[in-house]
Formats: C-alpha cells, structure tokens, sequence
C-alpha cells in the first residue's frame, strides 16, 4: 500500500516533466545584422552590398506534443537600416542619366515642356536615375520594412522543468519594401522616358537557428534568415538595364516571452 502510495504521487510529477515544454501564445524580438545587395543590369552595369541593421519582432502562438516536438506558427516584422551603398558617377553628360533625342536628330531636345515627347528615343540608365534620385557622390541608404507570417518547426535535444536545448528551421512569406529618403520622381520626362519603379514585392525566406529556453516563460532564440526571391525590381528601364535591391541574409538574436 505505501508503495502503491508513492506511486500516485511520483506519477503527475513525472508526466509534467515529460511535458516541460508548454503551448502557449509567445511573444518576440531581437537584434538584426546582415548584408544588403545593389545590382543593376545593363551596359554599365555592377553589384555592390553593405551592412544592414535592425531588428525583429514576432507574435503568434507556439505548440508542444512532447517534450522534444514543437511547432510555432506567427506573424513577424523586420526592419533594417542600410549603412551605405556608395557608387560614382558613371560618366553621363551633365550627370544626367536620361539621353534623349528626336528621330533622326543627334541634338538634345530641352526639357522645359511635354511636348513632343511621345516621339523621342531615349536612352535611360537604372543606376544613374537612382544616383540622380540619391545626389551625386552620396551614399544609398534604403530603409527595409519585411512583413509576414511564418511557420517554424521545434526539435529539442535537452528538455526539462529547468531548461530546453534544440533546433529550429522553418520559412517564411511576406512582403519586402525598400523606402528611400529622396523624393520621388514622376515628372514627364521619367514617365515617357519609360521608368518604372516598384519599391514592394513578395519574399519567401528560409529560417534556421537554435532554441534555448530557461525555466517556464523565456527563451533565447539565435539564427539566421536567407531571402530566396533575387529578381524583385526596384527600377526598370525599357531600353538600358534594370535595378534591384535585396537583404542578402540577416542573422538575428531574439528574446521570447510566452505567455
């Protein structure tokens, strides 16, 4: 009888050990550094990147059948300031990166009015509208917004009332914008001479990292994120080239609360 006794009161004590890991609403942020990308296509054409940094956040719900199995499905914004893309002059007369001419003419028509446009041949450059856009000699500084959600998979090597140790890999869907501090450009000379500029597209990334929780709320998460689309175009000329910004890869360092 007192071993039957003993029996009852070990047994809810070790089911909740098997069990350390709890479902819960979580949320979660962090640190963001990585690499950005500029590359243009066309005749003068070029790649360059520079350092990105930010930061993380996530809110969803994340689930445990046992202690070595999790799954986590949530919402994420990212946000990640670029340092500097700098780039020189690429040698346009004047500085000015739209060359064009009326059929048959090798003179430059002025630039005071519309007419007259629908008949021009116009040579333009990507890199040198986004130069003009910048200013000459100054770095290119975007702003990156990335919003989605996302679904990661939970695999724990150690896990316990006092901690869990593990792995996590999953992807995510989201939108990607990049915002320049420059004004716009919507003057009809770049309207007929055919730019087209799309600061917003769809990014599929893959996400890796490792898993540390400590007691029952927190965890630290560290790992590293690869966006996958490559050919999302920020400015597209029909006749000289197109230009696209990309986050080559960021690696992060996030604290998650779970509720």
């Amino acid at each position: 009888m007192r071993y039957s006794k003993c029996s009852l009161m070990v047994l809810p004590a070790l089911v909740g050990f098997l069990n350390a890991e709890e479902s819960g609403v979580f949320l979660e942020g962090g640190y963001q550094q990585g690499k950005a990308q500029i590359r243009s296509t066309g005749k003068d054409g070029k790649t360059t990147t520079s350092t990105i940094r930010g930061f993380g956040l996530q809110i969803g719900y994340q689930m445990f059948a046992n202690k070595y199995f999790g799954f986590k499905v949530y919402g994420l914004f990212d946000y990640a300031h670029t340092m500097g893309i700098k780039f020189a002059n690429n040698g346009y007369p004047g500085g000015n990166p739209v060359d064009c001419k009326m059929p048959g003419s090798e003179r430059t028509p002025p630039m005071g009015g519309a007419s007259g446009w629908n008949t021009l041949q116009c040579s333009v450059n990507a890199m040198g509208v986004l130069q003009q856009m910048v200013g000459s000699n100054k770095p290119l500084q975007p702003n990156m917004l990335t919003y989605g959600v996302g679904a990661d998979l939970v695999v724990n090597a150690i896990s316990n009332k006092m901690m869990a140790l593990g792995v996590i890999g999953g992807i995510q869907l989201a939108g990607n914008s990049w915002l320049l501090a420059t004004p716009d450009f919507s003057d009809v000379a770049l309207r007929y001479a055919g730019v087209n500029k799309s600061a917003t597209g769809f990014q599929f990334l893959f996400n890796v990292g490792g898993r540390l929780r400590i007691l029952k709320h927190s965890s630290i998460e560290a790992g590293i994120k690869f966006p996958m689309m490559r050919k999302n175009p920020f400015l597209q000329t029909k006749n000289d080239g197109t230009l696209y910004i990309r986050r080559l890869y960021s690696w992060y360092v996030n604290y998650a609360f779970t509720f």
